[in-house]
């Protein structure tokens, strides 16, 4: 995922320099070695890692399971993962969990909450912690609310609205 995001960012990079000077026959060699790594990427990710874990978190294998948790706590904004993650987390609200497990959830949820960037499927994550979230969730989300800028308030207030 990071290999990924960082291929995705150098795209971007490259593609913006490129679009202020402008250029009309074909692309720049720079831009199609840029894109050229991000698919690579993207394919080596998806088609070695992803796709397989999601099949085998879909027959129940345990290990999958843990898995998808390691992958939704890592958090790292690559390119199409938050489609993954927000489908992940609408098949945990009805998958049997551990204490361990949801502790986990919890945690990255929590961090989630706390990081002022916006990714796609906080609102799964708003969805699943109506199911896990305890005591000590409520509280950190409402300590969140008194400390933190206006994004990270507005995301803890929503958490809580759906826990709540």
């Amino acid at each position: 995922m990071e290999k990924l995001h960082a291929a995705h960012g150098a795209l971007k990079q490259v593609s913006g320099e490129y679009e202020t000077v402008g250029f009309t026959s074909h692309e720049p060699e720079l831009i199609a070695a840029a894109r050229k790594k991000f698919w690579s990427a993207y394919r080596r990710l998806f088609d070695e890692y992803l796709e397989p874990l999601d099949a085998r978190f879909r027959g129940g294998d345990e290990q999958a399971l843990d898995e998808v948790i390691d992958f939704l706590a890592t958090d790292v904004p690559a390119f199409r993962c938050g489609y993954l993650k927000a489908k992940w987390l609408r098949r945990l609200k009805s998958t049997s969990l551990t204490q361990s497990q949801q502790q986990r959830l919890r945690r990255a949820a929590l961090s989630l909450r706390a990081d002022s960037h916006y990714r796609r499927e906080i609102a799964e994550w708003n969805r699943l912690m109506i199911k896990l979230a305890d005591k000590e969730t409520v509280i950190a989300l409402f300590g969140l609310m008194e400390r933190a800028n206006s994004f990270i308030k507005s995301k803890a207030r929503h958490m809580l609205y759906g826990i709540l």
